[in-house]
């Protein structure tokens, strides 16, 4: 990993020695400040105060600082001392929704919103559309601070869409109706501007998703996409802030994707119960999606996640945080099949495929911008682990046991289509 980090030879509780510095190029003397102290920082009050006294020292002398020697003791070189009072001016707390939408594209980039619970809509801007989203929720205190030289702006992490799409077709805005063009730091909101706001929303034009199908990119999470980043222009040489969007878009190609999102639209979706007789199952609904210009052929789903196998039958396997009890559950994967009954499948966490083509679809046709005429079909299926099996009242090594444990998976679903002109 290339990065501008010079490591020290040691450090203590009150800084690091021995930092060798590399030839050629500027050098600023920075240190790295941990994650404890960024800790530090936001449990204090906005308007406090705190003063460090800060110790630079720098010589030419190729001294050993692993065995105990100090920049300071040389015959040569400069020691600076300096007392530094900071004031906290404010504190901006990103709030991570956990919403999750899919967003179908077709061959032209024109985006059909799916399951979901993100704050989108399609939208024209000026000569261009596609759909806007709030992809950023905040809250900024501030002891009155004014500043403009702290810029925010969209990022979008992959080169290559970077450099296929014009500035308009992604921008981003305060407020939903005024936007700015997204061009690497050109264009931004201040600090200033954040203190009116609580959000950040992003347009994707339809040229820009049909660069991704240009391109290839397909079945992506917006995560992964694009960032935003913060810029301190008064110390440029600090970099920039990376983070992530509050809520998720799962962008897939109309043509021919499946897709399976959870019935809740989040992306982690979690229960916890008790163990026992007539205790409640752990119960996960979701909704898978086809879209092809035919219903698929096949659709098949299968459940991954820690498992072992007793007695010739697979379950999935909770275990207690110092792993020394593991615990076997059951669990079933169910769904309504076209003729009104109900399908259920042993699932336990096996990786194993299970066909659920006969399911019910509830069928959507689609007509292509080209006249081309498709389908988007779904249905729910239903995730289920049994609390009250005695089975799981003792481990895998037939222990009986008490406290608490916990696993995690995931869902997988696959489909194909046959003979498609």
């Amino acid at each position: 990993m290339t990065t501008s980090l010079i490591l020290p030879q040691t450090t203590d509780a009150s800084g690091f020695y021995g930092a060798t510095v590399t030839s050629g190029g500027a050098k600023w003397m920075h240190g790295m400040l941990s994650d404890a102290f960024y800790q530090y920082l936001q449990q204090m009050p906005v308007g406090s105060s705190f003063t460090m006294t800060i110790n630079a020292c720098q010589t030419s002398v190729n001294y050993d600082a692993s065995s105990g020697a100090r920049c300071k003791d040389q015959a040569s070189g400069n020691w600076y001392v300096r007392n530094v009072t900071h004031t906290k001016a404010a504190n901006l707390r990103l709030i991570n929704t956990h919403s999750l939408a899919e967003v179908f594209i077709n061959s032209d980039g024109v985006p059909t919103l799916g399951e979901g619970n993100a704050d989108c809509r399609t939208q024209t801007i000026g000569s261009r559309s596609g759909l806007s989203c709030k992809m950023v929720n905040y809250t900024l205190q501030t002891n009155g601070l004014s500043n403009t030289s702290i810029h925010i702006f969209p990022a979008i992490a992959n080169s290559s869409l970077a450099s296929a799409v014009g500035a308009y077709d992604m921008q981003f805005s305060l407020n939903g109706s005024s936007w700015k063009p997204v061009s690497n730091t050109a264009y931004y909101y201040t600090f200033n501007e954040m203190k009116s706001a609580d959000s950040i929303y992003v347009f994707f034009s339809s040229n820009f998703f049909k660069q991704m199908v240009n391109l290839g990119i397909s079945d992506i999470n917006t995560k992964d996409l694009f960032n935003f980043r913060f810029q301190n222009t008064t110390s440029p040489e600090s970099g920039w802030y990376e983070f992530s969007t509050s809520n998720t878009l799962i962008i897939k190609p109309r043509d021919f994707s499946i897709s399976i999102i959870s019935d809740e639209y989040t992306q982690t979706p979690s229960r916890e119960g008790y163990v026992g007789s007539g205790e409640s199952a752990l119960d996960f609904g979701y909704i898978v999606t086809t879209s092809g210009k035919t219903a698929a052929d096949e659709v098949l789903i299968k459940v991954t996640g820690p498992a072992q196998v007793i007695g010739g039958r697979s379950y999935c396997v909770f275990s207690s945080d110092d792993g020394k009890a593991k615990v076997p559950f059951p669990a079933t994967l169910s769904f309504i099949a076209r003729n009104g009954a109900t399908k259920t499948y042993d699932a336990g966490c096996d990786d194993s495929w299970r066909d659920m083509t006969d399911a019910l679809w509830l069928t959507t046709p689609w007509t292509d911008i080209s006249g081309e005429v498709g389908q988007m079909d779904k249905t729910t299926v239903k995730f289920s682990i049994p609390m009250d099996n005695a089975i799981s009242l003792r481990t895998v090594d037939d222990n009986g046991w008490f406290g608490e444990v916990s696993a995690s998976g995931e869902i997988h679903v696959q489909a194909t289509w046959r003979n498609i002109n």
